[in-house]
C-alpha cells in the first residue's frame, strides 16, 4: 500500500486505486496509523524541499587547478 500512498500524494491514483486505499485504511487502525505516518513524512519532506537552499557548485576551474 505504500506505493498507493506515495502516488496519492502526487495525485496519481485512479478511482479504483483510491477505493482500494480507502478500504485498506478502514480495515485496521494500524493501516490508518501507517497512512498518517507516511503522509506526515511526505508533507515534512515537501516543506524541507522548499526551504533548503543548496548552493551551486563552483566552476570546475576553481576545484581543479593545474600544477605548476
Amino acid at each position: 500500500m505504500d506505493e498507493f500512498i506515495f502516488r496519492e500524494a502526487k495525485g496519481q491514483l485512479g478511482a479504483e486505486e483510491e477505493r482500494t486505499l480507502a478500504a485498506w485504511r478502514a480495515a485496521a487502525p494500524e493501516n490508518e496509523e501507517r497512512y498518517r505516518l507516511i503522509t506526515g513524512m511526505l508533507r515534512h519532506y515537501a516543506r524541507l524541499e522548499r526551504e533548503v537552499v543548496v548552493p551551486e557548485a563552483p566552476p570546475i576551474e576553481e576545484i581543479i587547478r593545474p600544477r605548476r
